[in-house]
């Protein structure tokens, strides 16, 4: 039960993101208004909100449950135009009669079922792929002594070093900083 409340309110959460945007855009979209202060810049920014409020919740809410983290937000935000495409794409396809009921609007969300579980099956066929470079590249590095994290010494390097050896293995090293 509590881990059941737990995820209700993490979804709350989350949808408290793009609700909180909507009393600004309200604000902008009424100040803006030619009986108030005649602002059409300010009227169009609010309207742009709600032009795209579906898109302001799927990022709010997939930021939101991801814990504020931005990728999320992108990934929220393509998700959303995938769908829309394929709804734009799919909403009057007819089916036989047979699958009639399946036409249509419904059509939508069994095809991006079917896209996903083919981009599953993609992802494994090509960690096949990846799997001979990972360990040949692990294999490389315990032979050399290098990539393990630590500098010459044998510390280990700070987590913010933003500083590189450059030049060959034969003691023609450099340091250079990134800026």
């Amino acid at each position: 039960m509590k881990g059941r409340l737990g995820s209700l309110q993490k979804l709350g959460r989350a949808l408290m993101t793009p609700v909180a945007v909507m009393p600004a855009a309200a604000l902008l979209l009424r100040l803006g208004a030619e009986d108030v202060l005649n602002v059409p810049v300010i009227m169009a920014g609010g309207k742009a909100i709600f032009d795209n409020l579906p898109l302001v919740f799927a990022l709010g809410v997939s930021m939101g449950l991801a814990g504020g983290a931005g990728a999320a937000a992108l990934a929220g935000g393509v998700g959303y135009y995938v769908a829309a495409h394929l709804y734009n794409k799919y909403k009057d396809i007819k089916l036989p009669d047979f699958r009639g009921f399946f036409g249509g609007k419904r059509f939508v969300p069994i095809t991006r079922v079917r896209i996903f579980r083919r981009s599953d099956r993609l992802r494994i066929k090509l960690r096949s792929c990846h799997t001979p470079p990972d360990a040949y590249s692990h294999r490389r590095s315990a032979q050399t002594g290098r990539g393990d994290g630590c500098n010459e010494t044998g510390r280990r390097k700070p987590a913010g070093s933003r500083r590189y050896r450059s030049g060959n293995n034969c003691g023609g090293n450099k340091e250079i900083a990134v800026i």
